[in-house]
């Protein structure tokens, strides 16, 4: 419950194993339910990555679930979504790791990815650096805060607005490329 933007220190997470932050990484990536207060992808972006994944991997092309289907579009959209804010908590890993070795200040990079995805979040939780980071690092946390409870989907659909995403009236030929 704490990983999923509960924001209550229950253990010391510096004290955690390797694959205890791991996991805590990938709750806190997930984060909360939609329309809630908390940050991250939300459970139903993805649960909606696990069931496009898995109807790729039967050969289905339409994405049920129950009795109702879900469409191709949104399913773009929750992958989009998800690596834009995979790249967005990596940058911000790599831009905490440079800033931090810049002042002389080394941060290990499990506990630097583990500030970026709690911040992402919105979960409050850490490793015990935030005291030792510099004002850059802080600012990036703060970005990752931000951009985790606005959301990466809500930014790009402004910008997309903003620079007029215009339709077309035709369409190019379907070409099909090796995956894998």
């Amino acid at each position: 419950v704490t990983t999923r933007t509960a924001g209550f220190n229950s253990i010391d997470q510096g004290a955690m194993t390797g694959a205890s932050k791991m996991m805590s990484m990938i709750l806190m990536f997930i984060g909360a339910s939609s329309a809630s207060n908390g940050g991250g992808i939300k459970t139903t972006t993805f649960a909606l990555l696990l069931l496009t994944v898995f109807s790729a991997i039967r050969g289905k092309s339409d994405l049920n679930i129950g009795r109702r289907r879900i469409s191709v579009q949104q399913a773009s959209r929750a992958f989009v979504l998800a690596s834009l804010c995979l790249i967005l908590v990596i940058a911000g890993t790599m831009m905490l790791l440079i800033s931090q070795s810049a002042v002389g200040t080394t941060v290990s990079i499990e506990d630097a990815m583990f500030e970026c995805f709690s911040a992402f979040g919105t979960v409050g939780l850490t490793t015990g650096i935030t005291p030792e980071l510099n004002t850059f690092s802080r600012f990036v946390v703060m970005f990752l805060m931000f951009a985790g409870r606005v959301g990466p989907l809500t930014l790009m659909m402004a910008i997309a607005e903003k620079h007029g995403a215009k339709k077309t009236s035709f369409r190019l030929p379907e070409e099909q490329i090796l995956i894998g």
